[in-house]
């Protein structure tokens, strides 16, 4: 359960985010109605791909250093990212 002043400061940091989107919302339209060149969509892309690598990676590492042990490494295609399965008992 998540105590009643972390509920009042996420509810504030979100209400913040909102006011700032709706102050700059023009900017917001021109940002994604201007076209992106192809070199950034790769550049973006694989720099995604590597952080989710790292990111399931560090899963396996967690799952191995508290005792368990990753059965399976599967790359899913709906996913773009690889995970650590665990094997069912």
């Amino acid at each position: 359960m998540v105590s009643k002043p972390s509920q009042i400061i996420w509810a504030t940091i979100c209400a913040v985010g909102v006011l700032a989107l709706l102050g700059n919302f023009q900017t917001l339209i021109d940002a994604v109605a201007t076209p992106v060149d192809f070199r950034t969509y790769l550049i973006v892309g694989l720099a995604s791909l590597s952080i989710m690598f790292l990111h399931e990676f560090a899963h396996g590492l967690v799952l191995t250093g508290f005792g368990g042990y990753p059965q399976q490494r599967r790359s899913h295609a709906f996913l773009l990212y690889s995970s650590f399965l665990l094997r069912h008992q």
